[in-house]
């Protein structure tokens, strides 16, 4: 049979039949046996995965040998990003870019990572604007750039030896799933799992992806050994009848890759042990650590190395819990362990973010300060260890960063930067044309502090100098080459910023305040804010010569937000004309305040004050004052 004499012997590749010799009783079985039907982690992280051809069929349960399990995590945005919380963006999904793909990967494999789960495929909901980009438009239509970027997925997994899981479809709405689908139809939710023509619908979906070539190598879908596994879907609730004719038909048109079943819950189903066309179960566990540790023992013991298993989503805990969690499911009969979850550097600078339940975020590597609050370095840490420990292996040291990749900067107060994976900080150099030297302007810095917003701003420059600027990354390991310097520009004016962290830069305070970091998730991911209610007031003292103000809030209610006065001693306070625009999103995203930028860009130049009196309960995240000496 094609492709029946490739082998997966302990970490290495074998394509000599002969190897099969060594197995004893079961040549024949493993001669046909393909890597992705065994309980196997794939080729080691520093290798790339090795395309053999056609995936021939599975092997049971019993025949495979033993491999360490994988400890790594779902990445549910790899493929589509639902977090682009830009603050003038007014749609937050788009598709992920080569770097962030690569970033995303990178960052699991210096994890010690080997498998990682993706989120299922995104579905047109009634809600959706002409912009919304998704994956499936409707019954049997698809928007082709979306598995473009799923293509490029799978081809940078291949390079960077990380294998992938991926659910076809979701049970929730977040971005589409089961009642989109039969709402296509006009029909009620509980249809895609009994209605013929819906049903019909999701098998299009299925032949769409599984019989799919891939743009960027060449490589079929259903012949790609980056594929760890399919699942059904995410959580499902359907009913014993459509998995099985929904695993049937996936079976039929790849009866090589194994099948997860997607059906939601911390137990495992009999069903699906039963089923020939289930090759593994998965558990997703959240909550009470002891239910949790009590389930998985319960899931081993039901399972009874009947079918492959392992966890496929747990989380939400403290880094103490987190690890009791792995370390009991990695001393039991498992194939591997998945956090929830991951996310990587964006394009535009920083990284994405993402709120699951408070105080719990989306983890970073290496983990940063910010993440404090659910305690993200020690989980970062911690998954390492085990990831590299799972696999017998010793921790290495990090390698030291690879070289940043400064963005095009056009004034010195908004320099950001496409990040290094592992890095844990950075800095910035700025030459002064002429000088012939990079002088260190900004220390550790870190890119994680502010979400969507620039990284560094630079106040010390000369009026009038002509400068260009250079950032480096690093780690406990060492630094990295300097990034290519910007294009030169010349420096125009300053920029006064305040992040909304303490008082400490204002020159006085009025009415009902508070700082607060509550609801990040209801305001763009704007960790920090300024909270007053209507008649509350604060004043800047401005150094120099104002020419503009931008004030980026969050209003609970329609109408004007803020009133504006300038002084030029303090006491008396005359009116300060202003714009101000909302960049809402569509109607069923989670994001209940309404961002507003506001605008004042003819300022008296004799101003020496600038005051902001809140009209309507509402929250800043950041003030900005452009001012000259």
């Amino acid at each position: 049979m094609k492709g029946c004499s490739n082998l997966v012997l302990g970490k290495r590749w074998y394509r000599s039949p002969s190897q099969a010799l060594l197995l004893g009783l079961l040549p024949l079985l493993l001669a046909c046996a393909s890597p992705l039907a065994r309980r196997s982690t794939g080729v080691p992280n520093d290798s790339k995965l090795e395309h053999t051809g056609r995936i021939p069929a599975r092997l049971s349960a019993q025949a495979r040998p033993k491999q360490p399990p994988f400890v790594s995590f779902n990445v549910p945005n790899l493929h589509y990003i639902e977090d682009d919380w830009r603050f003038t963006s007014t749609m937050r999904y788009r598709l992920p870019n080569e770097y962030e793909i690569h970033d995303g990967l990178e960052t699991v494999r210096l994890l010690g990572g080997s498998v990682i789960r993706i989120y299922a495929l995104s579905v047109r909901k009634p809600t959706d604007t002409p912009e919304t980009v998704r994956h499936v438009l409707g019954p049997g239509q698809f928007n082709e750039a979306s598995f473009q970027a799923l293509d490029l997925v799978l081809a940078k997994a291949a390079e960077l030896g990380i294998r992938v899981i991926i659910p076809f479809v979701d049970n929730w709405s977040h971005w589409g799933g089961v009642s989109e689908y039969a709402a296509f139809r006009g029909k009620p939710r509980e249809a895609f799992f009994t209605d013929a023509e819906v049903m019909g619908d999701f098998r299009k979906t299925l032949e769409k992806v599984i019989l799919r070539t891939n743009s960027v190598n060449g490589r079929a879908y259903r012949n790609d050994p980056t594929i760890y596994a399919w699942e059904t879907g995410n959580e499902l609730g359907g009913p014993d009848p459509w998995v099985t004719q929904i695993a049937q038909f996936i079976k039929s048109l790849d009866p090589g890759h194994p099948l997860i079943d997607g059906t939601y819950g911390p137990r495992i189903r009999e069903q699906s042990l039963s089923d020939p066309n289930i090759d593994i179960v998965s558990s997703h566990h959240y909550g009470s650590v002891a239910r949790t540790l009590t389930l998985i023992d319960e899931n081993v013991r039901m399972i009874r190395a009947r079918k492959r298993y392992f966890i496929g989503e747990v989380g939400l805990l403290s880094a103490k819990d987190t690890e009791r969690v792995l370390s009991h499911a990695l001393s039991k009969n498992i194939e591997g362990i998945l956090l929830w979850s991951l996310r990587f550097h964006n394009r535009d600078g920083g990284f994405y973010f993402h709120m699951e339940k408070p105080p719990y975020q989306s983890y970073h590597w290496p983990g940063f300060v910010s993440g404090h609050e659910y305690e993200e370095q020690p989980i970062m840490q911690m998954m390492r260890r085990l990831a590299f420990q799972a696999r017998g292996q010793e921790v290495p040291v990090p390698p030291v960063p690879a070289t940043p990749a400064l963005l095009p900067v056009s004034e010195p107060s908004d320099i950001r930067w496409r990040g290094a994976a592992g890095a844990s900080y950075y800095m910035v150099e700025r030459e002064i044309t002429g000088s012939r030297k990079w002088q260190v302007i900004g220390q550790r810095i870190d890119e994680s502090r502010f979400p969507y917003r620039p990284a560094f701003s630079d106040n010390s420059a000369p009026i009038g100098a002509n400068v260009r600027y250079r950032v480096v990354a690093a780690n406990e390991t060492g630094v990295s080459p300097p990034s290519l310097p910007s294009e030169e520009l010349t420096v125009t004016s300053h920029m006064f910023v305040d992040e909304m962290q303490n008082a400490g830069l204002m020159a006085a305070t009025a009415g009902s305040l508070t700082f607060t970091t509550q609801h990040a998730e209801l305001c763009k991911m704007d960790r920090e804010r300024l909270s007053g209610k209507a008649g509350a007031r604060i004043t800047y003292p401005v150094n120099g010569h104002p020419r503009a103000l931008k004030i980026y809030s969050f209003a609970e209610q329609p109408g004007q937000v803020f009133d504006l006065a300038w002084s030029s001693r303090g006491h008396t306070f005359s009116p300060l004309n202003s714009q101000e625009q909302t960049f809402s999103g569509a109607v069923d995203e989670p994001v209940a305040f309404r961002p507003v930028l506001v605008t004042a860009e003819k300022i008296p130049p004799s101003a020496r004050q600038i005051a902001i009196t809140w009209l309507m309960p509402a929250e800043i995240g950041r003030v900005e004052i452009e001012w000259v000496p």
